[in-house]
């Protein structure tokens, strides 16, 4: 009988072939309608270079880098001696679209260059002709009237330096305010009687919030949610809750949404029933059972 032999081989793919990782390569960076308020958070990019799949050191200069804008502000920080972390840190308002070129400089991996590209998306809930308008002068069109400011109410006489000095003012106000804010204001009598600007909102004593409307001092609160609370130095005194809930006497009292009550402290009554008990003055009984305090019976 003849015997045969075998034999076998494995092949391993073996690669000492360098490259540059950039982790992300690119980024989308939102910002306003002109360009303005770019989010940067985001927008940086880690860098490292291989050698097949292992990590080797790798060194950067900062003044090598070269970018698509000069007035592109970027900032270069190594993390450790694999690694590196570029961030954008500010750019001009009127680029859409850009790259940084990073070339590596030294170790075996020297003479790599990786790009982080970018590209802005401008975002805006605001109409195409107010973002153009002069924002010094009023525009009329075809549909709209748009102007710095405008005073609709009782006819004035004379010349003040202000709304607050016109005596027995009494009417609307839309237009810039202090602290270059913008808002809605209105006068009864030469005495602010509603406002809403960029401080928050104010009618008749209510402050007006995006949640609900509370008095000035805070202490009685009505929110949009359903929820009615009053509360000072940070103890809420009682509240009326969306779910049915409630709480009085500085959480002394509860109840929650099935109708069960809690009490702390004593309870006092001279009417009433419980538990098929008649309560008198001085007295609880049922039929010809009864209890009586001042008998001691």
């Amino acid at each position: 009988m003849g015997t045969v032999a075998k034999s076998s081989i494995t092949l391993v793919s073996i690669s000492d072939a360098y490259s540059l990782s950039l982790t992300p390569n690119s980024c989308v960076i939102k910002a306003d309608f002109d360009g303005s308020n770019p989010k940067l958070e985001h927008a940086y990019t880690i860098i490292s270079a291989y050698c097949g799949d292992e990590k080797t050191p790798i060194e950067i200069d900062s003044s090598t880098i070269i970018k698509s804008n000069d007035n592109i502000e970027c900032q270069l920080i190594k993390v450790d001696s694999y690694r590196y972390r570029l961030s954008i840190i500010s750019l001009p308002v009127d680029i859409l679209q850009g790259y940084i070129e990073i070339p590596v400089l030294s170790g075996v991996s020297a003479g790599l260059t990786g790009r982080f590209t970018f590209s802005i998306v401008r975002e805006s809930t605001m109409l195409d002709w107010i973002q153009d308008w002069e924002n010094n002068k009023t525009t009329i069109g075809s549909s709209y009237v748009i102007t710095p400011k405008i005073f609709v109410g009782k006819k004035i006489i004379g010349s003040h330096d202000s709304l607050e000095d016109v005596p027995g003012l009494t009417g609307v106000y839309i237009g810039p305010s202090e602290n270059n804010g913008a808002g809605i204001y209105g006068y009864k009598d030469n005495k602010e009687i509603f406002h809403i600007d960029q401080t928050g909102g104010k009618i008749g004593g209510w402050d007006i919030t995006s949640g609900g409307i509370q008095c000035e001092d805070g202490t009685l609160s009505i929110k949009s949610e359903g929820t009615i609370s009053a509360q000072s130095e940070g103890i809420i005194h009682w509240s009326l809750n969306k779910d049915g809930s409630a709480s009085f006497a500085n959480g002394n009292v509860t109840m929650d949404v099935e109708g069960n009550a809690s009490f702390k402290g004593t309870i006092e009554t001279s009417g009433g029933s419980i538990a098929g008990w008649i309560i008198g003055a001085d007295s609880i009984y049922n039929g010809t059972i009864g209890i009586n305090s001042l008998k001691n019976s």
